[in-house]
């Protein structure tokens, strides 16, 4: 048994390793197919193996074997839906992180493309983009036809607008919980909205809120492979968040993703004392509003 999701690991970026832990995991989901129906990855896994005769997962080629991992988009529902999981079973199958896990070695062994490389450096920079796309939103829709759009005004704007009003308005009354927002890109410069509803949400149940700091949680680094930038990104967060946690509120991210990221991901990689202390303090915007 090859497993290995733990990214200091020695064995981690070893692609010979690598191709015998995704042959092991095939293998298991090929004889178990309960996520058929939840994405993609798993009718083109299964219908490379039907094409073989004895369904020897071993005898896929590595390009197939990418193949299937590069249609992953990390959203989590194949792990909640697998009865093999580390925390259920011991043939410890997590393929979400095998993913990652062969992204990384893809990159490391100079696999990926120019264009794929040149692609993860302007995505990896999402809060560059973000801040240059918003400020010529118009040409940048038009041009590049992106979905969703980049927003003509940013929810960070809208936010410290909504602060100095309340603020030349007087202090407000009465006690209750406060938050700190992590909006995350996608609401930041994308769809501000989403971000203003969540504040309407907190305001009816008299939670303050006041918004991080904190940049890009690094996601287009980690779910690409790059392990350095995604690590430093991390670390630069953990810092900024602790410090907010500190002053006695807990972290409402705007969008799952980036909560598992953060409450999930920087654990794994980041060797700070804080670590934890964020990733128990950081929430998930339903998550925080049904307590």
């Amino acid at each position: 048994m090859t497993t290995c999701y733990d990214p200091k690991d020695a064995r981690y970026l070893d692609e010979a390793d690598v191709r015998a832990e995704l042959t092991r995991v095939f293998d298991i989901c090929n004889g178990c197919r309960r996520c058929v129906d939840l994405c993609s990855v798993f009718p083109t896994l299964f219908e490379l193996l039907d094409r073989l005769g004895d369904h020897d997962a071993g005898r896929l080629t590595p390009a197939q074997q990418d193949r299937v991992a590069d249609e992953c988009v990390q959203c989590k529902r194949c792990h909640d839906n697998c009865p093999y999981t580390p925390d259920r079973h011991v043939l410890r199958v997590d393929f979400p992180r095998l993913v990652l896990r062969t992204e990384a070695m893809q990159l490391a062994a100079g696999l990926p493309t120019l264009r794929s490389r040149l692609r993860l450096q302007i995505a990896g920079r999402a809060d560059l983009v973000g801040r240059l796309a918003t400020s010529m939103s118009s040409l940048v829709n038009k041009l590049g036809g992106v979905q969703p759009p980049f927003a003509e005004r940013r929810f960070s704007s809208w936010f410290a607008e909504r602060e100095d009003t309340a603020a030349s308005e007087g202090p407000a009354t009465g006690g209750g919980d406060a938050v700190t927002l992590f909006p995350t890109c996608l609401v930041e410069y994308r769809l501000p909205h989403i971000g203003r509803e969540l504040v309407a949400q907190m305001d009816a149940n008299g939670v303050a809120c006041t918004l991080t700091t904190a940049g890009c949680c690094g996601a287009p680094w980690l779910h690409a492979g790059d392990i350095a930038h995604f690590t430093k990104v991390a670390r630069r967060n953990v810092e900024t968040l602790a410090a907010e946690i500190g002053g006695g509120t807990d972290v409402v991210v705007a969008h799952a993703t980036c909560r598992h990221v953060i409450g999930d991901d920087y654990p794994d990689y980041v060797d700070d004392p804080d670590v934890d202390l964020v990733a128990a303090h950081t929430f998930d915007a339903v998550e925080f509003l049904a307590r």
